[in-house]
């Protein structure tokens, strides 16, 4: 990754003159992690804290693996990259299911790579359980996301991989059936079924499709019943519905019990955590089958699992795994100026966007991080190529401009 180390780049000038006062309200950032508290609220707490920078690994209390033996073998298994295996098993179907940790940012990264290994082997849409229908159509058209995408969408790094999805020429769809719940037995029904028979229709009408779907945790499960309150009437997760209703093979792939810390199940994570020399790795044995982790043993394809690093953080407070990211580039920001204004939330947004219908208030910052303490007078933030405006937000909510303008080359 190339690092920049200049603080101000002055090739581009922007005049915030268009910028009238409404187009620069507070964001809905910090009020939401204002309104994350009290009992039931943790992982609220944890994915809104993750949007602002403060990822995973500051959100849990202990990372431990549990003290239970694996009932895997796995001197059965060899480690291999984890995008070739995704690719080896994804040429010989039309669907992909990926699962994700709603608090957990990098998950997003790793979707991007799953994302352009598929491209190039003939994958042509993007579903997103996080997709709220509204203004799907405008980011079709225009590649500009909002938060008006759905809430989960507002993390920098989901809104990066619709922009860089968008880039490499993917279609998009919002599977969730948010519309037609009333058309279900249950709630439950509407959440698991409803989304299947969405992506079904969409295979029905492209017969070329191929998709690439995105879901938290259980739903990438083929096998099992959710069982876990009354609305449920032992209804089959997403995966299984989509697999039973197309009546052929599709692949699906858990990551998360394949992050350090996110699996209770078993010592699994630290048996194999020597052998995790490459980025994300999958593991294979003789006949071609992949291994799956005890929590997700016999319901899902593959577990892929990430190096115990993407749970580490920098001194500034930044996840290690950022300054890793080749589609991102470093920028150091000085905001000592600013000190008496901490604590500061500050946003990177491409000005193209700020220029664009949406504004300030919905529109999606490239990176953005909040700083409690004035410990540090400068700030490092992974920006896409591009010009860029830099906001800060204090905690009375007052919005201002940072006074210089930076632009990011390839």
């Amino acid at each position: 990754m190339f690092r920049i180390t200049l603080i101000i780049i002055a090739f581009f000038n922007i005049s915030f003159e268009s910028f009238s006062e409404d187009r620069i309200n507070p964001t809905p950032y910090l009020k939401l992690l204002e309104s994350a508290k009290g009992p039931g609220a943790k992982w609220r707490r944890q994915a809104f804290s993750a949007f602002v920078g403060k990822e995973y690994p500051l959100n849990v209390e202990k990372l431990k693996s549990a003290e239970a033996e694996t009932a895997i073998n796995i001197k059965e298994f060899e480690p291999i990259d984890a995008i070739q295996a995704i690719v080896q098993h994804a040429k010989n179907t039309r669907v992909v299911i990926l699962n994700e940790a709603h608090h957990v940012s990098f998950h997003r990264v790793f979707a991007l790579e799953v994302a352009k290994a598929l491209k190039k082997i003939g994958y042509s849409y993007v579903s997103l359980e996080a997709f709220v229908p509204k203004d799907l159509d405008k980011f079709v058209l225009s590649g500009v996301p909002s938060s008006n995408l759905g809430i989960n969408i507002m993390d920098p790094e989901y809104s990066n991989f619709l922009r860089l999805s968008h880039e490499l020429g993917y279609k998009f769809l919002a599977h969730n059936q948010w519309e037609n719940r009333p058309h279900y037995n249950s709630i439950r029904e509407a959440q698991e079924l409803g989304p299947a028979e969405k992506v079904r229709e969409l295979l029905i009408n492209d017969s070329d499709a191929k998709v690439f779907i995105v879901v938290s945790s259980d739903r990438a499960k083929e096998f099992g019943y959710i069982s876990d309150d009354e609305q449920s009437n032992n209804t089959a997760w997403f995966a299984e519905h989509l697999r039973t209703i197309l009546n052929e093979d599709i692949l699906t792939i858990d990551q998360v019990s394949g992050t350090k810390g996110l699996s209770s199940t078993s010592n699994l994570f630290d048996l194999l955590s020597p052998k995790l020399t490459l980025d994300t790795t999958a593991f294979q044995n003789t006949s071609g089958g992949f291994m799956v982790s005890d929590e997700y043993l016999d319901t899902v394809d593959m577990t892929i699992f990430h190096p115990e690093e993407i749970t580490h953080v920098s001194e500034s407070g930044r996840p290690v795994w950022l300054s890793k990211q080749k589609h991102l580039k470093e920028i150091e920001i000085n905001l000592s100026e600013y000190k008496d204004q901490f604590p500061l939330l500050v946003q990177a947004y491409l000005s193209k966007e700020l220029d664009h219908e949406y504004g300030a208030e919905v529109s999606l910052p490239v990176d953005q991080f909040f700083l409690e303490t004035d410990h540090s007078s400068s700030l490092n933030m992974y920006l896409l190529p591009g010009h860029y405006t830099i906001l800060l937000e204090n905690k009375d909510g007052t919005r201002f401009v940072f006074n210089q303008n930076i632009t990011v080359r390839n």
